[in-house]
């Protein structure tokens, strides 16, 4: 992500319980065809993949966008004209690429591709790391350095300020200080009693009275109503209207999202995003396994599960301003009950430490099904207009 925050793109990798084996030929291979096959509608953002020589042939490639796809080769895989040229090629089809452990000697010797190279991703660890990212900024200013490794939101804001970007694996992870005394937002408080609203079943027309007061708010809806992913063929211009098509649940959904981004200091849209996938994919995997009203209790925890840093305020605090069900708070409270192994299967994924799979086998699921509902997530939070 970039300095302000803000989603550049996502890396991708393969886990493995044991954690070995993670870069293998093979796992480039299967990585590459896993998401050749679902990322076909993501409309924004770049997907980083880990690719080996014999990967650039791979005919997952052809079915990939280019414009969205960055292809990452270690500095030490590119000692062979072969390869040098196979990347060139796909350079010129639209792909974008990326070059991790770059040394001096790599820079020495490969003064061809290094201008086609938009990506130079960087551990700050390495005993040249200021040398190479001196001679990036100097010879070839277009690029990027992007820092890997980051293990703290204080270490990103420093190298974020200056590199611009940075690879940030445990964002959703690492607790933001706040202040547990903090008082809620004007706005934090105008949504959380319109979401205690939906619960109760309130009149629609209540709800239009406490709408009409805020008018950033009623426009969003009205915007998000009428945005091409409902189809609707007639602009809805009342609030009434627009309420009554939502219905209960997904005006319920729309307001998490919204609450999401009423906090007046440190708002991270990275965060936003990422939780966002979150809840969609604990959403969309418990579907084979629930009902679809119990499916969609699990959005709401996957969402609510972040909004202690979202909003800067303790998890408890939110919860006493809003009535959820049982089930609901004792999943966000302790990981427990129905819906709690499914947060820690999700928070097991973001970690990518291989604990996954272990977590994945009590709940009966396989690697195919957290696999697809996890990237289809990513492209419907990716493609959502808030």
């Amino acid at each position: 992500m970039d300095a302000k925050q803000h989603v550049v793109g996502y890396q991708f990798g393969w886990q493995q319980p044991d954690g070995e084996g993670v870069d293998t030929t093979q796992n480039n291979h299967r990585l590459l065809a896993i998401v050749a096959e679902q990322l076909t509608e993501l409309t924004s953002g770049l997907c980083f993949l880990n690719t080996c020589s014999s990967s650039l042939l791979s005919e997952s490639l052809q079915t990939m966008t280019p414009a969205n796809t960055v292809l990452v080769m270690r500095s030490e895989s590119l000692q062979d004209n072969a390869s040098v040229i196979l990347l060139l090629a796909l350079h010129k089809r639209g792909f974008g690429l990326a070059v991790r452990g770059a040394t001096l000697d790599f820079m020495r010797q490969n003064e061809i591709l290094l201008p086609r190279i938009g990506y130079f991703l960087m551990d700050s660890a390495d005993q040249q790391f200021t040398d190479v990212v001196k001679l990036i900024s100097y010879r070839y200013p277009l690029s990027h350095v992007v820092i890997e490794q980051i293990s703290s939101w204080t270490e990103f804001n420093a190298f974020a300020e200056q590199n611009g970007l940075c690879i940030f694996e445990n964002l959703c992870n690492l607790s933001r200080a706040y202040q547990p005394s903090i008082k809620l937002s004007s706005g934090t408080q105008q949504i959380l009693r319109l979401l205690q609203m939906v619960q109760e079943n309130v009149d629609i027309r209540e709800l239009e009275k406490i709408l009409q007061t805020d008018s950033t708010l009623s426009f969003k809806l009205l915007r998000y109503i009428n945005s091409a992913g409902f189809g609707l063929t007639v602009e809805i211009q009342s609030l009434r209207q627009a309420v009554a098509m939502l219905g209960y649940m997904p005006l319920f959904r729309w307001l998490i999202l919204m609450l999401a981004r009423t906090s007046n200091d440190g708002f991270s849209p990275a965060l936003l995003e990422l939780s966002i996938i979150r809840g969609r994919f604990v959403e969309l995997l418990a579907r084979d396994f629930l009902s679809k009203s119990e499916a969609e209790n699990l959005f709401v925890v996957g969402m609510f599960s972040q909004l202690d840093h979202l909003l800067g305020i303790p998890i408890e605090q939110v919860l006493q301003e809003v009535v959820l069900s049982e089930s609901v708070n004792q999943a966000l409270i302790s990981r427990g009950g129905v819906y709690g192994p499914f947060l820690t299967l999700a928070e097991a994924i973001e970690r990518r430490n291989g604990a996954a799979a272990n977590i994945a086998v009590p709940l009966l699921v396989t690697a195919e099904q957290v696999n697809q509902a996890h990237l289809s997530a990513l492209v419907w939070a990716r493609n959502l207009k808030l």
